[in-house]
């Protein structure tokens, strides 16, 4: 089974070690579930997900046409990224709007993050993301946290600031999006002190909790050759492949860097302008340094 459902139901288990249903037998949890009782149903589903993942989605949509927001904005996570159903932003997004208006600080978090990123880039509003996600976090809620950070990292409807970034990835270094955010900063000595060893620490608990996307790290940390690399190498691929033009650039700056040139270039290219500017100011270098040896021949000829 694909690691998200794991990675679902660690995001959640805070929330269940908080209630008492999760204590629960589950005889007990379907009988209830069963009687229509919504926080029933949501508790049940995450008992399903490393085993039935579409068990977990029906007991959710259950949950979630009772209006419960928990159920909700995890229903609306779901059908952002496709996680095991078709993806449907357009869903998501009406779900997470919905969950809002009912409880605008449980639900920011869901509605920021998805106005980050969107598969539609016309519909991205940095501004309303990091406004959700702060209203989220300082209403308390843990899981605005990280997604805040990033804002704070990338200058997401903010100034940029990575030692603040970094500052809030640490308050929440149980979740896996933060052990992620953690490594990247830690390889690249951004907002902290650059260590190779912290960051592939992080990186490899994020896998383990189930955030593949943090492969895009540890490709650059695994040791050149390994079975490890490898497997990181051929996901890079495989999301470049499909479009993912961040992955695309990574894989293609990751090839470059290992003097596979050639390899290289239609991966950056696919990277959009950030790969495409590799490629460009990389062909400028080369070609002055093409001149250069050129003149230098001439000269010895000349002589």
């Amino acid at each position: 089974m694909d690691r998200f459902p794991k990675r679902h139901l660690n995001h959640y288990s805070f929330r269940f070690c908080r209630e008492t249903e999760f204590t629960e037998n589950e005889a007990v949890l379907r009988e209830r579930a069963q009687n229509s009782d919504a926080a029933a149903q949501f508790h049940l589903a995450y008992r399903f997900a490393l085993t039935d993942w579409a068990q977990t989605v029906s007991l959710l949509e259950r949950a979630a046409a009772q209006k419960y927001v928990p159920a909700m904005t995890s229903l609306a996570a779901i059908y952002w990224n496709g996680d095991g159903v078709p993806m449907d932003q357009e869903t998501a997004l009406r779900l997470a709007e919905e969950a809002y208006a009912l409880e605008p600080v449980n639900a920011a978090p869901t509605l920021g993050t998805m106005c980050i990123l969107p598969k539609d880039s016309s519909k991205r509003d940095p501004e309303r993301a990091f406004s959700l996600l702060l209203e989220g976090a300082e209403g308390g809620n843990l899981f605005a946290l990280p997604n805040l950070g990033y804002c704070f990292l990338d200058g997401v409807g903010t100034k940029k600031d990575p030692e603040r970034a970094v500052a809030l990835f640490r308050q929440t270094e149980v979740l896996g999006n933060s052990k992620y955010y953690l490594a990247y900063c830690a390889l690249y000595g951004i907002g902290m002190k650059q260590d190779r060893q912290t960051a592939q620490k992080y990186a490899l608990d994020a896998l383990e909790l189930g955030w593949e996307e943090v492969l895009r790290v540890l490709l650059f940390l695994y040791p050149n050759g390994s079975p490890e690399q490898k497997e990181a190498c051929a996901y890079m691929r495989k999301k470049a492949a499909e479009g993912n033009a961040v992955y695309a650039f990574i894989y293609g700056a990751w090839l470059f860097n290992r003097m596979h040139v050639l390899s290289a270039i239609p991966w950056l290219w696919r990277g959009g302008w950030a790969g495409r500017k590799v490629l460009l100011v990389r062909g400028v270098l080369a070609l002055l340094g093409f001149v250069w040896v050129l003149s230098c021949y001439q000269l010895w000829l000349a002589k």
